[in-house]
């Protein structure tokens, strides 16, 4: 039966009364909201994405589950503009929770092996390194043999001068990383001051009679095409070989400014390179958290690298004449383009993964023409193709395995800033032995800290000079607590110790509790929390 007019208010005002409260009811607690915005700290500010977040408020579990925003939130995905969602990638917001303080985390999701993945691509680059030796046994013999006089049709035109003399120059830096480089060109004189220096003038595709590229690459308006960005390639070439080392040398940042640089490479580089750069994030998580937890990427390149440098000038010589363009150039961004691929790939990026395909389809198919040099190198890439795949499902379960936390708090949105780069504690320098035991111990859990990850800590022989280890960049460290001895400390005595090391005006005051009573350590926790902003900015507190 219908409610009349009148029951309906009665109703309405019994419920609105059972909500208020009566005057002398408690009154009921104002909920709260709470947020978590995750980026790395690499140059890009790459958001952390898809990735599980905990969040306690007061001990008490209000999120378990949700993810951080990503670019599928918004139906968008990488190699697509998304400044306008920008700000809401790697954010997660939660309301309805009680006010207070909170801690904040984003959980592993998944059971998976990075280790074994990586022992894999290890293996898999182990037999890459030794097939393709074996494919360039007659290139290397004969070069070890004749040096320049195995290339006599290219000695009397003299193209391959620039690429001798470029080339040498790098097998000095990759042997420096890998002795088989050095192996394959060492004691071999080149001779190349005696020869005209005419490589960087190869005659482009009016001069130079192709002889089966412009079938495979779809007729002479492509041809002109290449021939214009085989040239932009070569004079950009020690860019491209940055970027090779920029891998190699394993940090986020270091790839990151490499790309950068190539934005502008001219025909469908250039624009592919620039979304890869500009309007990517997902492809970029993947390859930081390789960057930052393993040295894959540092194998792979050195491995595929020193490969390629022992296709000695015999070799290419073989290629160039076939086709139009200058081989190597091409074979160092198919390289590079392989590996972003494959983490594209991985990343969920199916687009811009396509796009890549089809760009490296054209590059494959230009270099593959190049008699049996261009067979050689199309194994080679078909190698790579598989030591990329599972670089990408590495990328795919290290992306799931972060474990990253922060304390927040109720009502804000919480920065959670994780690692770009692989860590590398500190170390104690042998000088370090001239420290007292308590000394050397707080040193060592110091070090364990990632604020002071990279530095060297030595220290110091002779008269007590006021202050107990510097570091490599000279900064001074004086340090009090020794847990062993907790039994006979004064709290008074204590809070005064750490006011004198303070006057002392060095660096760091290291304040260590570790092995201290809970009470101690709550004792000196509440005094120096009520020590001036500037005194507190001069203790590292260790174990509170």
């Amino acid at each position: 039966m219908a409610m009349t007019g009148m029951e309906a208010l009665n109703r309405s005002q019994a419920s609105a009364e059972a909500e208020t409260g009566s005057i002398d009811s408690p009154v009921k607690e104002c909920l709260a909201w709470i947020g978590v915005a995750a980026v790395y700290d690499d140059p890009w500010a790459t958001p952390v994405t898809g990735c599980r977040v905990r969040i306690e408020v007061e001990g008490e579990l209000v999120a378990d589950g949700p993810r951080t925003k990503g670019l599928s939130s918004f139906g968008k995905e990488d190699g697509q503009p998304h400044d306008d969602v920008r700000a809401e990638l790697g954010v997660y917001r939660q309301s309805g929770v009680k006010p207070g303080p909170a801690s904040i985390a984003l959980v592993p999701d998944g059971d998976d092996d990075p280790k074994g993945i990586e022992k894999q691509i290890l293996n898999t680059l182990d037999a890459f390194e030794t097939s393709m030796r074996q494919l360039l046994r007659h290139w290397i013999a004969e070069w070890s043999k004749d040096g320049w006089l195995s290339v006599p049709k290219a000695k009397r035109r003299g193209q391959l001068r620039g690429l001798g003399t470029w080339w040498e120059g790098e097998v000095d830096f990759w042997a420096s990383v890998g002795d088989t480089a050095k192996e394959v060109w060492g004691g071999i004189q080149s001779g190349t001051s005696k020869v005209a220096d005419w490589y960087e003038e190869l005659p482009l595709y009016e001069q130079v009679g192709w002889l089966v590229a412009p079938v495979l690459m779809g007729g002479i308006e492509y041809v002109k095409q290449f021939a214009k960005t085989a040239q932009a390639l070569w004079n950009r070439r020690e860019q491209l070989m940055a970027l090779l080392k920029a891998f190699l040398d394993g940090t986020a940042a270091a790839i990151e400014n490499a790309l950068g640089v190539l934005i502008d490479l001219p025909g469908e580089l250039g624009p592919l390179i620039k979304d890869i750069v500009e309007h990517s994030r997902d492809w970029v998580q993947n390859m930081i958290e390789v960057v930052r937890e393993t040295d894959v990427f540092k194998r792979v390149i050195k491995t595929i690298m020193t490969v390629v440098m022992m296709m000695t000038p015999n070799f290419w010589a073989e290629g160039i004449g076939m086709v139009e363009g200058y081989l190597l150039p091409e074979v160092l961004i198919t390289i590079v383009l392989i590996i972003i691929g494959a983490l594209c790939t991985a990343a969920g990026a199916s687009a811009l993964a396509t796009r890549i395909a089809g760009v490296l389809s054209r590059l494959r198919a230009a270099i593959s023409a190049a008699g049996k040099a261009g067979e050689v190198l199309k194994t080679l890439f078909s190698k790579l193709d598989e030591i990329a795949r599972l670089v990408g499902d590495l990328s795919k379960a290290l992306r799931r395995r972060i474990n990253e936390s922060v304390k927040g708090t109720t009502d804000k949105l919480n920065q959670l800033v994780r690692r770009s780069a692989k860590r590398v504690p500190a170390r104690l320098d042998e000088s370090m032995r001239h420290a007292r035991p308590a000394e050397q111990r707080t040193a060592q859990r110091l070090a364990d800290d990632p604020d002071f990850d990279g530095r060297t800590f030595k220290g110091i022989e002779g008269k007590d000079p006021g202050y107990d280890w510097v570091d490599d960049l000279g900064r001074k460290y004086d340090a009090l607590g020794d847990g062993t001895k907790s039994q006979y400390m004064k709290l008074e005595q204590f809070t005064k110790s750490i006011d004198h090391h303070l006057l002392k005006g060095n660096d760091f005051t290291v304040v260590d509790m570790t092995g201290y009573t809970a009470e101690q350590i709550a004792a000196v926790k509440q005094y120096v929390d009520a020590l001036p902003a500037a005194k507190q900015a001069m203790i590292v507190r260790v174990g509170f």
